[in-house]
């Protein structure tokens, strides 16, 4: 019987020995929250930079809609002086 009461409180002065304690637990969730914080920063940074790089991709697309329009325009124009000029 006393072997295994010694048995026991040297499984549990083990058990004690690896559980973590409330201060081991708050460092932890300050680090965690450290770390997503971080995380958030560098997603809303990327976030930011995204948006940036598509206003500047819409605004090069109106313009070159803009010049497909002209080029139209020109081709309608092109098409009347050579229609007055004979060539078609």
């Amino acid at each position: 019987m006393e072997e295994t009461t010694k048995q026991i409180l040297e499984i549990v002065t083990n058990i004690q020995e690896q559980m973590a304690t409330k201060d081991d637990l708050r460092t932890l969730e300050e680090g965690l929250r450290r770390e997503m914080e971080e995380m958030r920063r560098d997603l809303q940074s990327q976030i930011l930079e995204n948006t940036k790089a598509i206003a500047g991709l819409s605004e090069q697309i109106r313009n070159i809609l803009g010049y497909a329009k002209e080029i139209d325009l020109l081709m309608v124009r092109v098409s009347a002086v050579e229609k007055h000029v004979g060539l078609k």
